[in-house]
Parts: C-alpha cells; sequence; structure tokens
C-alpha cells in the first residue's frame, strides 16, 4: 500500500465508476479519468491538512490497484480513527480486506496508541457486516438515517463496529 498518485488515475477511475460498488460506499461515482485525477489531488488535500490517509491497495503481480483504503475522523486527543474501504469486485470474497483491517487495526493499536478504531456500515452490506464480524469487532450501535444515499436519494441506517484497544490506557500511564 502506498499514497495514491495522478499515475493512479485509470485505476481509480475503474474502482470508482463501477454502478455496484458505488452503492456500498459514500464516495462519488466518477464518470471521467479527468475526474478521477481531481479526485486524487482531493485526498491529497485532506492528508495535507491532517484530516485523513488514503492508501492504495495494489496487486502487485498485476501491477495494477485493486482498491483504497481511508483513514478518517482521526481524533489524537480521544486516540480514535475510522476507517472506510473499497474494493474492486473482483478481488472480493478472498481474504484481502481482512488481512488489511488485521494490519492496519494493529498497526494503529501499537505504533500510534490508537483507543479506538471504528467503521460504519450499511445495515445492508452483508459482505462487510461479516467481514466485520470475522474481524471480532463489535457492533457497537445502529445509527438512524446516518448516511444520504445519493441513488437512492434516501437517508439509510449504519452499524458502528468498533474495536478498543486494550493496551492503550496502560501505555498512557506508564
Amino acid at each position: 500500500m502506498r499514497k495514491p498518485d495522478r499515475g493512479d488515475a485509470e485505476d481509480i477511475f475503474n474502482i470508482f465508476s463501477d454502478d455496484y460498488t458505488m452503492e456500498l460506499i459514500r464516495a462519488p461515482k466518477l464518470t471521467s479519468k479527468k475526474e478521477a485525477i481531481n479526485f486524487i489531488d482531493s485526498l491529497h488535500e485532506f492528508f495535507k491538512r491532517k484530516e485523513r490517509i488514503d492508501l492504495v491497495i495494489l496487486d502487485e503481480e498485476e501491477e495494477k490497484i485493486i482498491g483504497l483504503l481511508a483513514i478518517h475522523n482521526i481524533s489524537f486527543i480521544d486516540l480514535r480513527v475510522e476507517l472506510g474501504f473499497i474494493l474492486s469486485k473482483e478481488y472480493r470474497g478472498k481474504g484481502i480486506m481482512k488481512y488489511i483491517l488485521e494490519w492496519i487495526i494493529e498497526l494503529l493499536f501499537q505504533k500510534y496508541n490508537i483507543y479506538k478504531v471504528s467503521l460504519l456500515v450499511n445495515i445492508e452490506n452483508e459482505s462487510c457486516i461479516n467481514l466485520c464480524k470475522k474481524l471480532n469487532l463489535k457492533n457497537e450501535a445502529r445509527l438512524i438515517g446516518y448516511f444520504y444515499n445519493r441513488i437512492t436519494k434516501e437517508h439509510e441506517d449504519v452499524f458502528v463496529f468498533t474495536k478498543f484497544n486494550k493496551n492503550c490506557l496502560d501505555k498512557m500511564i506508564k
């Protein structure tokens, strides 16, 4: 994984222009490679403002980007973050996101002493709900009408799946 760059526009466009994929996430559907470049530029601006970190997920054998991982709603005061992700449909169901999320959660806990990691998941996204359960994330809450779906033009409910770093407080005390 690495930060996205403008050379990734074609792969980003292919992921963010797929109708099925875009029903699952809140990012805008892209309609051109130019929009993909603008999207990548906006991710860099968010990073510069310390609002979020976006990393591309690579298939090194195919030499292409297969997804994107976002670390956002970062609070260093509360020691919490939210994670979001998107993966090309042909790579789903292969354990890729389970591996990546296990790795990034452990990194956030161990290296950055983050106390709480959350994923907000549409209540109808069964594959992501199952992934959260496999990761032993706790279904902490249901938020009613939390996200607006640009496709259906309706507000939708989400589950908040969370994992806590039980060692965080021990590190703070020492």
